[in-house]
């Protein structure tokens, strides 16, 4: 290809590419970047002292680390930061770095690309967040891993595994010099096979009544179709298996665990062949419309999210024909109810206002019932880059959450029992309204309270021991507690207190249950009252049966 496609491709790039010498100083920046960055040209981003010191990341070290590992190894991939604009403003990175050598081996400088995982990184922050508020209402501890992958493996026409990640390893338990040798892929499944990944009748391949089926036989031959399929391995997972052909032969691969949050890993690479076929196995609808309002970019996920027809990309669409288009076909629903009310405006009239006329980010349904968000960046020139992510998991997770915390409420609400859990610091985080009924307070004069403050400090402490000696224990801990009721009654409940752990073992909370048993204690006060009293008269009856014997046998 010759330099000046390349200078194009590096303007035209949607996601951030940069050069810099072997000391780390900023020489390039492409307008994508330039953009991401905050800044209004590339001299300007250049200029700054911030490019010949610790750079733009929010961790004053994350610099330093990045140049040892890149000395080291000599590429970088998926290399996460969070970045800092001269606004103040923070962001997430994903950034791909390796050095350029001379014919003699000597580093001439550092190229790289830098990709947006904001909304990546928040969506995982909001997962952790809303998991981890599940767990405190939860008896039992709840961990949530928000870090699954999805292998991804590159077969060339020969039949050749060319490229792989480590998640491919994985997610199918593959040892590296397996793959480190460039087997075919039919050696990498008769590997599998002689291990039993399949199972004994193939049944591992089956999992009903999702779709599945055996392609084997066909990867061997070297004829790969497109299509995805679910199957298990060995160890247990249940994995979605995509396969994509490629123009010259051969195919892309993908793994994603469907049981979690697939991690999409992309190569990125100079030449615009793989840059394309990079783009096309992204999980990420991409399109780039240029200042005339013209799409001169699409990927096949862009495709396939928005069903598009191939003919109608093909003829590179202006904006307005692309909305236009999906109008009359309903895309997006009766009186645009797919539209969320922050676009819907913008969304009806679509097809007649520029595209960066509407809201940066808004979320839409697709007809197929997909929940995708919509994000629309402006390029230097007057053009755009528009992205769809698929967030449908992510919302039917948040809304299993919800429905989770709905049922356990309910639940809790509905004991008869008191229940109460506490943090790692002594105050009330959660009472139900048994806990409240037996105090006769509300929830807002408890919570955030220790029971020093709600009880006084006597009853405090003796609450703090019993709470110690669960927390120490490391199993529940069963006692008896009475009190005085208002009326002057005694009242006798048994109560029940349990440590909650963390992953490493440190206790985050307390839980606590109690259970009023007066009306079994005064049942077995009266039991053993009857029991004495049957005993005496026993004891009397006995007493005078002798002294009427001794009286008979003595005159």
């Amino acid at each position: 290809m010759p330099t000046d496609d390349f200078s194009t491709l590096f303007e035209l790039l949607p996601i951030g590419a940069y050069r810099t010498d072997v000391n780390g100083v900023q020489l390039r920046a492409n307008p994508a970047m330039v953009a991401l960055f905050g800044y209004a040209s590339e001299a300007q981003m250049l200029d700054t002292q911030t490019s010949r010191g610790r750079g733009w990341y929010a961790d004053p070290n994350r610099r330093a680390q990045f140049r040892a590992e890149l000395e080291a190894r000599g590429v970088l991939r998926d290399f996460v930061s969070e970045m800092r604009r001269p606004t103040g403003e923070t962001f997430w990175i994903s950034e791909n770095a390796h050095m350029v050598r001379d014919h003699t081996g000597v580093v001439l400088y550092h190229e790289g690309t830098i990709e947006d995982i904001t909304a990546r990184v928040q969506a995982q922050q909001s997962s952790a967040a809303a998991a981890a508020l599940l767990r405190e209402r939860t008896e039992a501890l709840q961990l949530t891993l928000d870090n699954a992958g999805r292998g991804i493996v590159k077969v060339d026409a020969q039949g050749v595994v060319v490229l792989y990640n480590r998640r491919f390893l994985e997610l199918l338990d593959l040892p590296e010099p397996l793959l480190a040798a460039r087997p075919t892929m039919s050696e990498v499944m008769r590997f599998q096979q002689a291990r039993g990944d399949f199972g004994p009748n193939s049944e591992l391949l089956n999992v009903a009544p999702m779709p599945s089926t055996d392609r084997r036989a066909l990867d061997a031959a070297g004829k790969f179709d497109d299509g995805s399929y679910v199957r298990h391995t060995h160890s247990g997972l249940v994995l979605e298996v995509a396969t994509q052909t490629l123009p010259g032969g051969g195919m892309v691969r993908t793994y994603s665990d469907v049981t979690a949050y697939f991690k999409a890993q992309k190569e990125l690479a100079e030449k615009s062949r793989t840059l394309q076929i990079t783009l096309d196995t992204m999980s990420q609808g991409i399109s780039t419309i240029d200042s005339t309002g013209r799409i001169v970019m699409s990927n096949r996920r862009h495709q396939e999210l928005l069903g598009f027809p191939e003919e109608l990309m093909a003829s590179q669409p202006t904006h307005e024909q692309l909305v236009r288009f999906q109008i009359d076909r309903g895309d997006f629903g009766e009186e645009f109810s797919f539209v969320d009310a922050l676009a819907r405006g913008y969304v009806s009239v679509g097809d007649k206002v520029a595209p960066l006329a509407g809201p940066e980010t808004y979320m839409r349904r697709s007809r197929d019932g997909r929940t995708l968000e919509v994000k629309t960046l402006a390029l230097p020139d007057g053009g755009a880059v528009r992205t769809f992510t698929d967030m449908t998991d992510y919302v039917n997770a948040q809304q299993a959450l919800a429905h989770k915390e709905a049922q356990l409420s309910a639940l809790v609400s509905n004991l008869p029992d008191r229940v109460w859990l506490k943090d790692a610091g002594g105050a009330y985080r959660l009472v139900n309204p048994a806990y409240l009924r037996h105090h006769r307070r509300s929830e807002h004069d408890i919570l955030g309270k220790t029971s020093g403050e709600l009880f006084g400090p006597e009853v405090g402490q003796l609450h703090q021991q019993t709470d110690l000696q669960a927390i120490a224990l490391g199993a529940p801990l069963a006692f008896e507690e009475s009190t005085v009721r208002a009326n002057g009654e005694q009242s006798v409940a048994e109560i029940v207190k349990v440590a909650m752990l963390d992953e490493t073992g440190a206790c985050i909370g307390l839980l606590g249950i109690g259970r009023d048993i007066t009306a079994r204690k005064q049942a077995e006060v009266a039991l053993i009252a009857a029991k004495n009293a049957a005993e005496a008269g026993e004891r009397a009856k006995a007493e005078f049966l002798a002294n009427m014997s001794h009286e008979i046998r003595t005159p």
